[in-house]
């Protein structure tokens, strides 16, 4: 259960980024808007890693490349690829695209890390979740428009190196403490988009009240907090689990519409929320049981070292097995002699 609130956590953030960024874009280019965003979720990490007294350089010396990398894998390079394609790929289709992330996410966990096992159960899950989010879309949301076919190998592109990127933080950031660790790849992701942002676009002019709120919003909310619930589930529930936010953030990003620009909801709309309901679930109940299976042996008390045992004492349980004499009483033949 508190996998599928993080999941939902997460895809509800990211979900509310497309809204704030849409505000934001209209005064700010994508770029600017992702280093600014970037900038602000690593400052909101960072605040909590230093008031929760988290281990912030012990973090970093563990494994100062990993957070160096995964800036690029998890930052830098998804978000570029995403500014260089979307003014050329539909809303619709750039969804649709957004699933090779938790498919080949799975593909690799199985087939190459072996960090996951096959189940036929998670198969048909991301089968049924695909056929919901075309459904949700519909046939005709998927024409392109025009969009060049570079543009969408681009955002695949960037889905796949996301998808490495879940692989990745579950193996190399094993042990490691996850919000410290999303607080310096967001730190160094920042770093290298806001430089590049000044060198591409130059120094930014006053954007307006209304776009820095968005770009605040999107920062704390939709970089930050998403980022941090992203991480915590890949710890928790692995990367193919958390990689199906990618079937969530459509649904609930038109859901956000709904309420905040005033779309319309059709048949279709909700029976391709069903579906792909049905097909998380389908993807986390395996999950469920097998951590419910494992929880006893977990919870077994260790047994005490044998040179270790107490006269009297369970060296399992603790527990009392005799009952206590009196030092100057023989247990056998009574009162020892003064």
């Amino acid at each position: 259960m508190v996998n599928l609130a993080l999941l939902f956590l997460a895809s509800v953030c990211w979900a509310g980024g497309y809204l704030f960024i849409s505000w934001a874009d209209k005064a700010l280019s994508p770029l600017q808007v992702t280093a600014g965003q970037t900038l602000l979720g690593a400052l909101a990490v960072g605040l909590y890693v230093l008031l929760a007294r988290r281990p912030v350089m012990g973090t970093l010396r563990a494994k100062p490349w990993l957070p160096v990398v995964t800036a690029l894998t998890a930052v830098a390079l998804p978000n570029l690829s995403t500014s260089v394609a979307e003014e050329d790929v539909p809303a619709a289709l750039a969804s649709l695209v957004g699933t090779t992330v938790p498919i080949l996410t799975l593909l690799l966990a199985v087939f190459v890390t072996r960090t996951e096992r096959y189940s036929n159960r998670k198969v048909a899950g991301i089968a049924v979740a695909l056929t919901g989010l075309l459904v949700f879309v519909g046939l005709a949301g998927l024409e392109t428009g025009g969009a060049e076919l570079s543009h969408v190998g681009i955002m695949m592109a960037g889905g796949a190196v996301f998808a490495v990127n879940g692989i990745l933080m579950s193996v190399a950031g094993k042990g490691l403490d996850m919000p410290t660790l999303t607080f310096w790849l967001l730190l160094f992701a920042a770093i290298l988009l806001g430089a590049l942002a000044l060198v591409v676009e130059g120094w930014p002019g006053w954007p307006g009240h209304r776009a820095l709120l968005s770009l605040l919003a999107s920062g704390l909310v939709s970089t930050g907090l998403a980022f941090l619930a992203c991480f915590v589930l890949i710890e928790r529930a692995g990367p193919s689990f958390a990689a199906s936010y990618a079937f969530l953030v459509p649904p609930l990003g038109f859901g956000l519409g709904v309420a905040f620009e005033g779309e319309t909801v059709t048949a279709t709309h909700i029976a391709g929320i069903v579906l792909v309901l049905a097909g998380l679930w389908l993807m986390s109940s395996r999950d469920a049981k097998g951590a419910a299976a494992a929880a006893p042996a977990d919870a077994a008390p260790l047994p005490r070292d044998p040179a270790e045992a107490v006269p009297g004492l369970d060296p399992v349980t603790g527990q009392i097995t005799q009952p206590i004499t009196d030092p100057t009483t023989d247990p056998i033949s009574g009162p020892k002699a003064r």
